[in-house]
């Protein structure tokens, strides 16, 4: 799949899309949950984009590879919250 960009100068590129699914633009609210330094560490952000893959949102500290990550996705539609829990 392609998509279009520009660079700096408003010049129109071309280039390949190599993620394994499209994502789309999101602005929902996550909360999260992980284990560092030996406690659980929780907090709140705002999903950018998701896609059957995955999901992106900023976090405040570097989460380690491996680790142990709960999810809350608080969809705005449904009024519903899912929960995931990944690594």
């Amino acid at each position: 799949m392609q998509r279009a960009l520009y660079n700096k100068r408003g010049v129109k590129i071309m280039q390949i899309e190599r993620r394994r699914f499209p994502r789309f633009d999101a602005d929902f609210e996550v909360e999260y949950v992980y284990s560092g330094n030996g406690c659980s560490v929780y907090d709140k952000s705002t999903a950018r984009n998701i896609s059957k893959g995955g999901l992106s949102f900023k976090v405040l500290s570097l989460i380690k590879n491996k680790s142990k990550l709960r999810v809350d996705m608080k969809l705005p539609v449904q009024q519903a919250i899912i929960s995931a829990l990944c690594q």
